[in-house]
């Protein structure tokens, strides 16, 4: 379904939707304990738009669900600057 999903944002020319629907999935896999899966996942929509602020950020979470705590600092240096904004008193 998530494939069908991308495929379809692609061809409307919306990439940035079809990255946000591989964040969703690598979120779920992630929730599900599918850690490999969710790494996948994650790569995969950064790869299809690496400079939405949004997919970066559902990115990292889901690299941080999976475990994987070095990759959001890999990131962009605008996905760590939103990391420490939110979690500012």
């Amino acid at each position: 379904m998530t494939q069908q999903s991308v495929d379809v944002a692609i061809k409307a020319d919306t990439r940035e939707s079809g990255a946000i629907w591989w964040e969703n999935a690598a979120v779920r896999e992630a929730a599900y304990g599918n850690f490999a899966e969710a790494r996948q996942t994650a790569d995969a929509g950064l790869k299809l738009y690496p400079n939405s602020q949004g997919v970066q950020v559902e990115a990292a979470l889901a690299y941080a669900m999976a475990g994987d705590t070095a990759r959001p600092a890999e990131n962009s240096g605008r996905t760590t600057l939103v990391r420490h904004r939110s979690t500012m008193a």
